[in-house]
């Protein structure tokens, strides 16, 4: 299994420096990797297909196969961070 620290440092070295942030990141048994990800400016399919190839560049699907899914917190998803109350203070 793929430990959710390697997924977390991976994500973190490719929003660094941008307005992203990670809202939650699960790696189940099978490795499928799901990362969540929201931004003071909105998350773009862009910003998520960026975060996606990031990672995958950084891991060995040789070695360890492995599902990939990145995506932007939902509207009507529960604030899971503290950065989600921050972005929608006074709106």
């Amino acid at each position: 299994m793929i430990p959710e620290s390697k997924i977390k440092e991976l994500v973190q070295a490719r929003i660094e420096g941008t307005k992203l942030f990670i809202v939650d990141i699960n790696v189940s048994l099978s490795n499928k990797i799901n990362v969540l990800i929201d931004g003071y400016d909105g998350v773009t399919i862009s910003d998520c297909i960026d975060v996606s190839r990031g990672v995958e560049h950084n891991l060995d699907r040789e070695a360890q196969d492995f599902e990939l899914e990145v995506s932007s917190a939902g509207l009507d998803a529960p604030f899971a961070v503290s950065e989600q109350y921050k972005k929608n203070l006074g709106k």
